[in-house]
């Protein structure tokens, strides 16, 4: 064997690159198990390593109870223990359960461990084990009201991340957080899933928080005032997510004196507009990188401006921004729910941003110029979205040519979604920088357009590798009337994919007459 293969740490590498992939958690999964166990059977050198990397990260407990005797379980239709567990059995399965650092319980998609099985390892588990999984780091916790007490056999000291899902009898589910502080002391990641809005849930969970200090990040619903405030004094909370709908309440910070020191990144779910504005407005000093908002219901533009605006003192350090409404609007004018250049322009002063998402209900409403300057203002671009899910409600005013400012002052992007009027279409390109050869795909959204070849030909000459224009708005229905139209457009957008593949695929050549 080569010597470098006699030093620990480059094999457990080797070992950790057959092991790196993300299960349905968003946590490290071992995708290859075959081939760690091949590896594991190599020589004594790989054995080790290879079998931490192949336990390391679990979805289920099944290949953990099948460490058990053969003649212990039987696997039918369910896995099932044929016969009373005792002491003597437990030594093989000890010998990989403090392999497992990480736990992802999913019910709705992961092979269910049955409820007879979490009864027989409770009750015939040897006394001086304090936790099934004595190593265990993080644990993704969404079983049925049956199983979920025996998250217990689980918790322990060495938890530091813990998701759970509280949907269902919600007395039985949030009797464990009154604990968790106790057994679980170093715990820095925390999220809580609820599908109902309950002063009881809100009261025991605040509680559960507020004695937590150590926080890094944290995933939750409603919270009390007592507990917002808490939070906002953290030093090391660096992520945040606060969700709920319309009818959930969200505690303004009232009486602190340091604001979220350490937050990096911000998400919210649910709060109006003006909330996100002034929860952004307080934090001090604003260091954030990364804020999305989705809020359900309409903002007019003057609103929009206060968060653009409130995000300014971050403008060294914010590389992502996602702000989506989730609504239709009804009554008042167009103009009331439209984003156009006033409301924008804060936005020029954030000169990191590297993603960009913004889908205002009422559409954007800038042209080429003021999309020139607004893309100028993010040299790092590499992801746009901009207006595309409900642009149908104002024609667009950006043209062709205002692609060219992408090319020009965005050279690293690779993602566009944007709203053009393509009906008119340039015969040249007004463009002085070299073609962005990073973008293959385009979403126009409602797009309109009248001359697919020249469209084509125009994006071929500053989008090289560009070889698909698709609509984007799947997620979005356009009303009745305007569907015709809409239709359309995308058959005429269709052609154009067409068109640029055959450029792509044949150069210098003739188009068909099918595609002329």
């Amino acid at each position: 064997m080569h010597r470098c293969l006699e030093i620990s740490e480059i094999v457990a590498l080797i070992c950790e690159a057959f092991a790196r992939s993300y299960n349905t958690c968003g946590w490290e999964s071992s995708q290859n198990p075959a081939a760690l166990a091949a590896l594991a059977r190599t020589c004594q050198g790989f054995h080790q390593h290879a079998l931490d990397a192949l336990w390391r990260s679990q979805t289920t407990l099944i290949p953990l109870i099948k460490c058990f005797p053969e003649d212990a379980w039987e696997d039918g239709f369910d896995i099932s223990f044929r016969r009373p567990l005792v002491r003597k059995d437990w030594d093989r399965v000890n010998l990989y359960s403090y392999r497992i650092k990480a736990l992802g319980f999913d019910s709705a998609v992961q092979t269910l461990v049955p409820l007879a099985i979490w009864q027989t390892l409770e009750l015939s588990r040897p006394s001086d084990t304090s936790s099934l999984l004595p190593n265990l780091c993080r644990l993704s916790w969404r079983e049925h009201s049956e199983i979920f007490p025996y998250i217990r056999m689980l918790l322990g000291s060495k938890i530091t991340h813990l998701k759970i899902w509280l949907q269902g009898t919600e007395t039985l589910r949030l009797s464990v957080l009154p604990l968790l502080n106790s057994v679980c002391p170093n715990l820095v990641n925390a999220e809580f899933s609820t599908d109902t809005s309950s002063t009881a849930a809100e009261d025991i969970i605040s509680s559960a928080i507020t004695q937590w200090n150590r926080l890094e990040s944290l995933d939750v619903s409603s919270l009390t005032q007592l507990a917002m405030d808490h939070i906002a004094s953290l030093p090391k909370l660096r992520h945040l997510h606060l969700r709920g709908d319309e009818n959930t309440y969200y505690p303004r910070l009232l009486g602190t004196s340091a604001t979220f020191p350490a937050l990096q990144v911000l998400r919210l779910t649910g709060p109006n507009v003006p909330y996100c504005a002034s929860l952004i407005s307080t934090i001090s000093p604003s260091r954030l990188r990364k804020v999305t908002i989705t809020t359900p219901g309409r903002n007019t533009f003057n609103l929009w401006q206060r968060v653009f605006s409130a995000l300014e003192p971050s403008r060294n350090t914010l590389s992502e921004l996602n702000i989506t409404e989730r609504s239709r609007p009804i009554g008042g004018s167009e103009d009331e729910w439209t984003v156009g250049w006033e409301c924008l322009k804060p936005l020029t002063a954030l000169c990191c941003l590297k993603k960009v998402v913004i889908e205002p209900v009422g559409g954007l409403d800038i042209d080429d110029g003021q999309f020139k300057e607004l893309v100028s203002s993010w040299p790092m671009l590499r992801y746009l979205e901009l207006g595309l899910l409900y642009q149908w409600l104002r024609p667009s005013r950006i043209t062709p040519v205002g692609l060219v400012a992408l090319v020009e002052k965005c050279p690293n992007l690779y993602h566009l979604g944007l709203n053009i009027n393509a009906t008119q279409c340039p015969t040249q390109i007004p463009q002085s920088a070299p073609p962005n050869i990073r973008l293959k795909t385009m979403l126009v959204g409602f797009s309109s357009i009248r001359d697919p070849v020249r469209m084509a030909q125009f994006l071929r000459g500053i989008f090289p590798q560009l070889s698909a224009t698709e609509p984007g708005f799947s997620r979005a229905t356009p009303p009745v009337g305007l569907a015709p139209t809409i239709n359309e457009d995308e058959e005429v957008w269709d052609v154009v994919s067409n068109v640029l593949c055959f450029m792509r695929d044949h150069p210098g050549k003739t188009l068909p007459p099918g595609l002329q």
